[in-house]
């Protein structure tokens, strides 16, 4: 059967660095993944607070087990449900100290986030409500600038590297 003509590319070298250097002069180069991100992860569904968090962390050091990245599960804000607000308030005071700490035994920290606040946020610009939850809308371009604004005042700035988003369609709006 005549199908055209198929461009085909053979990437080859000695090498698995030479081999992706002739396949991302094909497609460009993709955005690199910090090595902490590659490394073993570790995390609670429900933390007490910072200083179990701590404790934990201690204790794979201390037992030489390697750890580079920690998920901030809930609770960790003073929010509804202890999460909504992003803030890591609550159980989770001078967030720059120990996630300082982390980072200083090579753990890097990131957060469990979710664009349903229960409505629990009062001054996101746009939200679409189905019972209790409040949706942010993330394609109102106001929405996501204070989004994108409440991350990084409210997280980034105390040394929060990154995000697991969850909760997205749990009643999602029509």
């Amino acid at each position: 059967r005549d199908c055209g003509l198929i461009d085909w590319y053979l990437f080859y070298g000695p090498t698995g660095e030479k081999i992706h250097e002739g396949l991302f002069s094909v497609i460009g180069k993709p955005k690199k993944v910090p090595m902490w991100a590659c490394g073993p992860t570790i995390w609670r569904n429900d933390n007490t607070g910072s200083a179990e968090v701590l404790n934990d962390a201690d204790q794979y050091i201390n037992l030489q087990v390697p750890v580079t990245h920690w998920w901030g599960d809930r609770p960790s804000s003073d929010g509804f449900n202890s999460w909504s607000k992003m803030n890591l308030k609550g159980s989770f005071p001078d967030p720059s100290t120990w996630i300082g700490h982390l980072n200083d035994e090579g753990v890097e920290f990131s957060t469990w986030v979710a664009p349903a606040m229960f409505g629990d946020e009062t001054d996101c610009p746009l939200q679409l409500h189905v019972d209790s939850l409040g949706y942010i809308d993330l394609s109102h371009p106001p929405t996501y600038e204070w989004y994108a604004n409440s991350l990084a005042t409210k997280q980034y700035v105390h040394g929060v590297k990154g995000h697991k988003i969850d909760r997205v369609d749990e009643e999602f709006p029509e």
